[in-house]
């Protein structure tokens, strides 16, 4: 279980997130939602290490992930999806998901397995591993970045936004993926901002507003009054 406890952080002296309580329990997804500048991306950041807490503590299992140093984080199987991808657009789509692989120093059949296991979930992958991440499509890109993130074949599996822009066959594939992640046990944590994709995805979902939580609701209480999502997004 991914235990986030009393998080707050800051850039410089501007406070962004205060006092956050959210757990994400393997085998669940768990939608972190609320409006622009709630402070959903700078949750996923202080997640990974890459802005640190002010208060608070990040637990996965019995480890503190929240005092390790970012390159550390993949190794204790948490991995993201960033709003945005954030591939390398020089390097192939076969080199993208090498890095993802060496996050974790996985050598020999281990390496290998994972490699196979990411292309099958992505068959469109494997036939461009020789071209460059950026001149894929934008679909394409979002499965190399899911790729990517899944060959540290994580515990915790971070995605912020992955339908962003994306036409409608593509979120269903990327939302099939998360479905097979979740019946696989990891826990995964899905920052969404699209009705149906919660209401289709949500185990549980947490509102956030101002840094702040909001409300909690299972599945069936979102099921029960889908208008929730609406009013506390505002849309």
């Amino acid at each position: 279980m991914l235990d986030i406890q009393g998080v707050s952080a800051s850039y410089g002296k501007v406070q962004v997130l205060y006092d956050l309580n959210i757990t994400a329990a393997a085998g669940e997804i768990t939608c972190v939602l609320g409006r622009n500048g709630a402070g959903k991306s700078t949750l996923m950041r202080v997640i990974m290490g890459l802005l640190p807490t002010t208060s608070g503590a990040i637990n996965l299992n019995d480890t503190c992930v929240s005092i390790l140093p970012p390159h550390d984080t993949p190794k204790h199987r948490i991995a993201l999806v960033p709003q945005g991808r954030r591939l390398f657009p020089e390097l192939t789509v076969g080199e993208n998901i090498e890095v993802g692989l060496m996050a974790r120093s996985f050598k020999g059949k281990k390496r290998l397995e994972m490699r196979e296991k990411v292309l099958e979930l992505f068959p469109r992958l494997r036939e461009r591993l020789k071209q460059q991440a950026g001149t894929l499509s934008g679909g394409e890109q979002q499965m190399l970045a899911t790729a990517r993130a899944l060959a540290i074949d994580p515990a915790v599996l971070l995605l912020d936004e992955p339908g962003e822009g994306l036409q409608p066959s593509v979120v269903e594939q990327i939302q099939d993926v998360i479905r097979t992640m979740r019946a696989q046990g990891l826990a995964v944590v899905l920052v969404e901002q699209r009705v149906d994709a919660i209401l289709s995805l949500a185990d549980k979902a947490v509102f956030i507003e101002n840094g702040r939580n909001l409300e909690t609701l299972t599945q069936a209480e979102l099921a029960a009054d889908p208008g929730v999502i609406r009013r506390n997004l505002g849309v």
